[in-house]
């Protein structure tokens, strides 16, 4: 006999592994071929140019010069609305005493004010207060007690300032502890003020740009403050004359800011 033997565990055909092979190697070419395309690398790459950008960016405006300069200017108004404060000190052994004075003293007052007080006038009560007296030695002995009620009258009319005052002293107020002119609507006067004052600002901003070489650019940063006050009057000799003069003057509204700009070169 003379074939070939079959070796028992080897009947493997050599032309079906050769197909299996192949087969093999497509497969994972298949697999692998998405991978390969979706490959983050050239994204990456672009996006590194567009971060040192912006990173640049931000160095440059934080290198960039200002200038800061504060101003102020003021506006005149005539005032029309006048604050009154007065109020009924009394002084008795017995705080029960001081207090019983005290009231009715100051209900005459009230009703001597209101009875010239207009319409859209207000009076109020703004502090109400009883303290024991002492002596003087070095006992300080209790000898009395003294009884404050403090009043506060708005005014829409100044030419009623006078006759005010003159009534509740009449009628009992023996302390006057400040007068007050003020306007109603200063609004204006403000706006006007603090035009000016951006104004000063800008021109100081703009000399001190030349003197440096340069220019403005661009406003970083404007704040601004109000300064506008009642015009104060010191009643001194108002208690001991029948007719109290008064003469409110004009109240002075300011207004402050504070710039900061870009300087610019040329």
């Amino acid at each position: 006999m003379g074939g070939g033997m079959i070796r028992p565990g080897s009947g493997r055909d050599p032309g079906l592994c050769d197909g299996l092979g192949v087969m093999l190697a497509l497969l994972l070419l298949a697999v692998a071929a998405p991978a390969c395309a979706s490959s983050p690398e050239a994204p990456r790459e672009a996006a590194v140019p567009a971060v040192e950008a912006t990173a640049a960016t931000h160095s440059a405006t934080a290198d960039t010069a200002t200038i800061s300069v504060s101003a102020q200017a003021s506006s005149s108004v005539v005032p029309d609305r006048a604050r009154l404060r007065f109020a009924i000190e009394t002084d008795a052994e017995t705080a029960a005493v001081a207090a019983q004075r005290n009231g009715e003293l100051t209900t005459a007052s009230i009703a001597a004010v209101r009875s010239l007080a207009g319409s859209d006038d207000d009076l109020s009560t703004t502090g109400f207060s009883i303290n024991p007296v002492y002596s003087r030695d070095a006992e300080r002995r209790v000898i009395g007690y003294r009884v404050v009620n403090a009043l506060v009258v708005t005014l829409s009319d100044i030419e009623r300032v006078g006759p005010v005052i003159d009534a509740a002293v009449g009628a009992g107020a023996n302390r006057v502890d400040g007068l007050e002119f003020f306007a109603a609507d200063s609004r204006a006067a403000y706006l006007d003020a603090l035009a000016r004052a951006v104004e000063r600002a800008r021109a100081e901003a703009e000399t001190m740009a030349r003197a440096a070489g340069g220019e403005l650019g661009r406003v970083v940063s404007l704040q601004s403050s109000s300064m506008g006050q009642p015009v104060a009057r010191v009643m001194a000799e108002g208690l001991a004359m029948s007719a109290t003069p008064i003469e409110p003057g004009d109240q002075t509204i300011g207004a402050s800011v504070r710039l900061e700009i870009q300087l610019v070169g040329r």
